[in-house]
């Protein structure tokens, strides 16, 4: 799931920046993670914490770089979380939302960017 984002950023625009940030879900409770990876090398930065969170596990940019959903356990255990990204890349929390099922594993924005879509294991 996590190496889903990389190729998505990686694949942004058609001119390859220097560096690219990266975000990272651990599914469990530590939260969601920002990197830098620098295109050139290879190398990444040593991870920061963009925000505390329980059960992102997958995770969605928008086209514009200024939204994110994930999966999360939210109020009732299954629900998606949307996020602002700040200017500095941490991410501020906006609300949950229930999955209207159980496990959600899956995020993903349509072309328009206005139709979010979520996929739960039951």
């Amino acid at each position: 799931m996590k190496l889903v984002l990389l190729a998505g950023l990686l694949g942004m625009g058609g001119v390859m920046a220097d560096s690219v940030r990266v975000y990272v879900g651990t599914g469990g409770e530590d939260g969601i993670f920002l990197t830098e990876l620098d295109t050139k090398t290879g190398m990444m930065s040593k991870p920061i914490l963009a925000t505390e969170a329980k059960g992102a596990g997958f995770l969605v940019l928008d086209a514009e770089g200024k939204r994110m959903f994930a999966t999360a356990r939210g109020e009732d255990g299954n629900s998606v979380a949307g996020y602002a990204v700040r200017e500095d890349g941490t991410l501020e929390l906006k609300n949950y939302q229930s999955s209207k099922g159980k496990g959600p594993c899956f995020v993903g924005l349509d072309g328009t960017g206005r139709m979010l879509m979520v996929a739960n294991t039951r």
